[in-house]
């Protein structure tokens, strides 16, 4: 028997390389029989195997029906945390932060937590427990030490999703760096502050990463008034021609709306965008502060 494999028999090797090889080294009950059938495997029998792999280390169980590769079979590296937040909940894509400092559109060290999103109503074991997170922190999976935070999305707003490859040829399914900003315009507090969103979009303009004319389709796209005036509002601030700007502009909206969400309600009214300007200084002068 090979001495590298002294815990496992020549047809568990070959199940689970062809199981592994397969699936980004996160894997289900299903993907596992499919192997088993390829193989001639009986369910029973898959079972027995996955049991097996399981409590020698070869394999994680990170809930019940799915499994990750732990890097002890030769050739196969442990499972990669964005594939297994992928691959917990489906249809998902990393998002927020993660895909902030994937596209490097922040400096800032990452979270603890992975961010996913996902049109899917989630559950985590810290849901079914009754136990309520503490602080600021919110449910999530953690597994390997890692806290995976899924946010949940409308149908209609689960879009701007491309590969992004991690660890060579591996890749997962990402928010493009468009729709990565629009959500910094969606839930702003979740960057810091206001200034936090207007200073990336700043840089990221700057650095030319970002396609505008696609960033305002997105916006269109998604369809909430508040998102498109600060967005537009932000665009036009740091130059962006008229023309770019139309369809944010034409974009109908009932009422002023607060330019920075989590300040107070006052300030000067600005009827071209319907905003209210409630920010105690020009972001030129705050921005100075800050740099």
């Amino acid at each position: 028997m090979n001495t590298i494999a002294r815990d496992i028999d020549q047809p568990a090797l070959r199940f689970l390389r062809r199981t592994v090889g397969k699936s980004r080294h996160v894997f289900s009950l299903e993907d596992a029989q499919d192997t088993a059938v390829q193989l001639g495997i009986s369910e029973g029998y898959m079972h027995q195997l996955l049991h097996r792999l399981t409590r020698t280390g070869w394999i994680d169980g990170i809930r019940r029906g799915l499994y990750a590769s732990t890097g002890k079979l030769p050739g196969y590296s442990i499972a990669h945390d964005y594939a297994i937040a992928t691959r917990l909940v489906e249809p998902s894509a990393l998002c927020r932060f993660t895909a902030l400092s994937y596209h490097e559109l922040t400096e800032q060290i990452p979270f603890r937590a992975i961010h996913v999103m996902t049109p899917k109503k989630v559950v985590t074991p810290g849901m079914r427990s009754g136990k309520k997170p503490s602080g600021r922190d919110r449910h999530a999976w953690v597994i390997r030490g890692i806290h995976y935070e899924y946010f949940h999305v409308k149908p209609e707003h689960f879009f701007g999703i491309e590969r992004a490859y991690v660890g060579g040829q591996l890749w997962v399914p990402m928010t493009d760096k468009e729709r990565t900003v629009l959500d910094l315009f969606v839930a702003p507090s979740w960057a810091g502050s206001f200034e936090s969103v207007y200073g990336i979009l700043k840089q990221s303009m700057e650095d030319q990463m970002l396609n505008v004319e696609k960033l305002v389709h997105y916006a269109i796209r998604y369809q909430e008034a508040s998102l498109i005036k600060r967005l537009g509002w932000c665009l036009e601030d740091l130059g962006v021609p008229e023309h770019v700007l139309n369809p944010l502009l034409e974009s109908k909206i009932r009422g002023y709306r607060l330019l920075d969400p989590d300040r107070v309600a006052q300030g000067r009214c600005n009827k071209r965008w319907m905003l209210i300007d409630n920010l105690a200084a020009t972001y030129e002068e705050r921005l100075s502060k800050t740099s």
